[in-house]
């Protein structure tokens, strides 16, 4: 059967006939539709493209050329501007692109950067079920995508990419074979396209007919480089192999047959041994072939030969018998020339147990003894870190020459030469010892021993290499000092203060001793450091380091803890007597006057205490506490102590933010926060429709009861979380709400209404990186900023003036507008209002709770109003509760209002 009818095969009757000139006649057939015909003419194209491809993929030389091939025949038929060809990394599960083709349909399009977006294709792997490649390649089914433009990110790992190089319709096509998938080709246009059924039909009916010309194709390239890699193999051997039939003929042979005979193998072929060598090697050459052949398994011999300059030569050959497919019998074999070791045989062995030990050990120090220990030779080196000469040492006992102790004991190590010769087993030196040479120097030295046996397996001596491993030695210990020790002061680092505070802790619970835990922490260290510089800051830890260990005791631990941070442990010591001791240290700090370049800083400390008795939990807990009550000192006033007590209220309320802190963190992870809002009303409306909130955090338990913002936003600002409890709000707000923020936003176009939403941002987002990410989320989520206003609190404007002024000429360059929330409780609030950019002022509470009694508070919100009036900013008031408060507002002329009169917070 021909390759055309195989191909014909593939398609149907209706196409395979047309395509043979067939033509039916439309009426010959009432029944025969419209679409029958169309049915054909699609089937006779999928046959033309079929027909293109094989030609070309069976033109192609290897498998990347023939996927071109396919790339390129589709698209020229279908009119695609670029196409690619993805394939499995074997064993990973993931993609990688193998072939890409541009400008495969007219001219290059200036719109369409095929080299950025074929090379950065290029860097990318795809998982399975990931972007347009890996969801064909798991379905097996096509994708069309009209515009890629309108898919989702998740949906497309290149969708950015893809906008970026003008890349608008796409469609990914399996190729299978059977039910495996080989490949998926995916091809683009720079326009976008309404999905072509009649494109997809074509390509998704020849699919598996391409799979099986590509899997073939795969075949064909395998096994071609399968075959050139065996001939490689066999070319590049430094054997011999060849193969004769059963009547000794040569059937094969590989290159290296020529560097030796000077014969090309293809000269070789048919010819037997009695063509090539004399008669008598070639009668035993046939006799041990026919011997291989008659017993059936290989054999190895020794076969002599004659080169082409007519010298002998010895050959170690391996014969072995095989059939192949046709029940052929042949001989195998493989060999290489042992000439010259048989020579140097006998030589090696007389020499090869000392030559063997004698190399290995040139370069170190090496001992070779009799069998009773006595000195035979020393080598070069063994003479200069002994310090005795060849000629001196001769005949001596080794334990003469080689004196050597233990190095902390200083005790006599026993000698490894006679410990082997002894027992008849290798022998080690102990890892601390040391040499003693015969010029009274001190070497630690590593040594390996052996024994010297004859043939028989007597003992005729030992030989010791050894070496000066005096540097390897410190060098381990300065590397095992380092582990445990800060590198700047030299006192033992945290990791180490940590384990022998925990062997305290044991101390205490089992024999009932009583220490002291002080955690010591430098007052104006960011002074010196910021001011001076860190090599400033460097010497003032180690002036530091110097006066603390002067003023403890021997049995007392001092330690880096890390930064300007002490840790430091009273050995039996009660806490009233750690207490005069650490007032010692803080008067001993506060006398201290640290110089640097002329400038003088005072030194003064923070410390906290902590018991170590029996009820100590770990070296952590104590820690911790430890840590808690310096933190406490600190907030008190600084140059303090503070002794940790389980009811201080300040300790309890440190304990609990850390608390908070771990669940803070517990809940963005879990998606354990959620959102509310709470209406903002206008006090006279300027529109009938609209709508205009707060967005409120709340944090729900695992119990389901809401918390308040006010029990953990301390514990958040405390802890630096307070950005990413930011961006979970915003990324959470806009993903769950685009839909209706676009849809009031199309409706608020075409009709008077007033939709707005505030978000409240916290003094850490107040940064560049956030306006990055705040732009990221509205590009993803399509929200209109013009729907948005941001509100930040008065002190962290002001505390972060001029980035927040940033912000917020960024974020209404966008169109979202701003707040200023709890203006007038700040210290500078109209020293700064003419400064900030501001769309909305949010009145703090405090004025508004008592505005109806209160005069004062009644003239202050006055104030504001009209100072807002005149720089054209709104006002909002919180803690609207009731009407008379909002009568009294009205009256003054605030703008908006906003509290529990207004409507209570609800679940978003």
């Amino acid at each position: 059967m021909s390759a055309w009818s195989r191909i014909a095969n593939f398609l149907p009757r209706t196409a395979a006939g047309q395509q043979r000139g067939q033509q039916a006649n439309p009426t010959a057939d009432p029944a025969m539709s419209s679409l029958d015909w169309a049915s054909c003419r699609s089937q006779a194209a999928q046959f033309q493209l079929l027909r293109t491809l094989v030609l070309r993929i069976g033109a192609a030389a290897d498998l990347g050329t023939a996927l071109g091939n396919v790339i390129e025949a589709v698209s020229q038929a279908q009119g695609w501007q670029y196409g690619e060809a993805w394939m499995p990394v074997q064993n990973q599960g993931i993609l990688t692109l193998m072939t890409a083709l541009s400008n495969l349909t007219g001219p290059a399009s200036a719109h369409f950067d095929s080299a950025q977006f074929g090379e950065r294709s290029q860097q990318l792997t795809l998982p399975l079920n990931v972007g347009i490649p890996g969801r064909v390649w798991a379905s097996q089914q096509p994708e069309w995508q009209e515009d890629v433009s309108a898919v989702s990110e998740s949906l497309s790992r290149r969708r950015q990419l893809a906008i970026d190089c003008g890349v608008r319709a796409a469609l990914g096509v399996p190729l299978v074979d059977g039910d495996r998938t080989l490949a998926v080709l995916v091809f683009f246009s720079t326009a976008a396209m309404p999905e072509d059924r009649q494109a997809i039909e074509t390509i998704t009916a020849i699919s598996p007919q391409l799979g099986q010309l590509i899997q073939q194709k795969q075949a064909q390239v395998s096994l071609r480089q399968s075959e050139e890699r065996f001939e490689a193999f066999m070319n590049n051997s430094p054997t011999i192999a060849f193969m004769k039939d059963e009547a000794g003929r040569y059937v094969y042979a590989n290159q290296t047959w020529k560097s030796q005979f000077l014969l090309e193998p293809k000269e070789l072929l048919h010819k037997t041994d009695f063509e090539l060598l004399p008669l008598e090697i070639a009668q035993q050459i046939y006799e041990n072939d026919r011997t291989v052949l008659a017993q059936d398994h290989p054999q190895q011999l020794i076969e002599s030969v004659p080169m082409p300059d007519s010298t002998m030569h010895d050959w170690l050959t391996v014969k072995f018998p095989f059939t192949d497919q046709q029940g052929q019998r042949f001989i195998g074999g493989v060999t290489f020339d042992i000439t010259q070791r048989k020579q140097l045989e006998q030589a090696l062995m007389r020499e090869k147990e000392l030559a063997q030990v004698t190399l290995r050990c040139i370069g170190e120090a090496v001992i070779t003894t009799d069998a009773q220990g006595h000195i035979q030779y020393l080598n070069p080196v063994a003479e200069k870190l002994t310090g005795w000469s060849q000629v001196a040492a001769q005949k001596r006992r080794i334990t003469d020459v080689l004196h050597i102790l233990h190095e902390t004991s200083r005790a006599p190590v026993a000698n490894p030469v006679l410990r082997s010769l002894q027992t008849g087993q290798t022998a080690a030196l102990d890892p601390e010892t040391v040499l003693i040479s015969r010029d009274h120097q001190e070497l630690a030295i590593q040594d390996s021993t052996a024994l010297i046996k004859a043939e028989d397996g007597e003992i005729l001596g030992a030989v010791m290499v050894f070496y000066d491993a005096s540097q390897t030695r410190h060098l381990s210990r300065r590397l095992s000092w380092q582990t445990s020790h800060d590198g700047l002061t030299g006192l033992i680092n945290r990791q180490e203060f940590e384990a022998r505070l925990e062997q305290a802790v044991l101390g205490a619970q089992h024999q009932r001793q009583n220490h002291t835990l002080c955690y010591l922490d430098l007052d104006n260290f960011k002074i010196v450091n910021d001011t001076c510089g860190r090599i400033a800051g460097d010497q003032l830890l180690q002036d530091v380091a110097t006066l603390l260990l002067a003023q403890i005791r021997s049995s007392d631990i001092l330690a880096r803890l890390g930064g300007d941070e002490f840790g430091l442990l009273l050995r039996h010591c009660s806490p009233e007597q750690a207490a005069q001791i650490a007032q010692n240290l803080k008067s001993k700090l506060q006398a201290h006057r640290f110089t640097w370049l002329e400038r003088t800083f005072a030194a003064s400390v923070s410390i906290g205490m902590t018991a170590v008795t029996a009820e100590a939990e770990n070296a952590a807990s104590l820690l911790s506490d430890a840590d808690a009550a310096c933190f406490t000192a600190k907030q008190k006033g600084r140059d303090r102590i503070h002794l940790h007590c389980s009811q201080d209220s300040d300790l309890c309320q440190h304990r609990g933010e850390v608390r908070w802190a771990a669940r803070i963190v517990e809940a963005l992870e879990a998606d354990q926060f959620c959102l509310y809002y709470q209406p903002i009303v206008a006090v006279t409306p300027a529109v009938a429709g609209g709508e205009h909130y707060e967005v409120l955090l709340r944090l729900r338990d695992p119990s389901g009861q809401i918390i308040l913002p006010s029990e953990f936003i301390p514990a958040a600002e405390r802890y630096h979380l307070m950005h990413r409890i930011d961006r979970w709000v915003i990324q959470t707000l806009f993903a769950t709400q685009r839909d209706h923020y676009q849809s009031v936003w199309a409706a608020s176009q075409t009709q008077p209404s007033s939709y707005l939403y505030a978000i409240n941002l916290s003094g850490a987002s107040i940064n560049d990186e956030f306006m990055g990410f705040l732009t990221e989320q509205f590009t993803e989520h399509q929200i209109p900023p013009g729907l948005i206003c941001f509100e930040i609190t008065e002190t962290a404007a002001i505390s972060n003036l001029s980035q927040a002024v940033q912000l917020i000429d960024n974020l209404r360059a966008l169109g979202c507008r701003f707040a200023l929330d709890d203006f007038g409780s700040g210290m500078s609030s109209l020293a700064y209002l003419k400064t900030l950019p501001i769309d909305y002022l949010k009145i703090d509470g405090s004025f508004i709770r008592q505005i109806v009694d209160s005069p004062i508070d009644a003239a202050m919100v006055q104030a504001i109003q009209q100072i807002g009036q005149e720089m054209g900013i709104q006002t909002i008031a919180e803690f609207v509760e009731n009407e008379a408060i909002f009568d009294k507002l009205k009256a003054i002329g605030i703008d908006y209002v906003q509290g529990y009169g207004m409507g209570h917070p609800q679940i978003l």
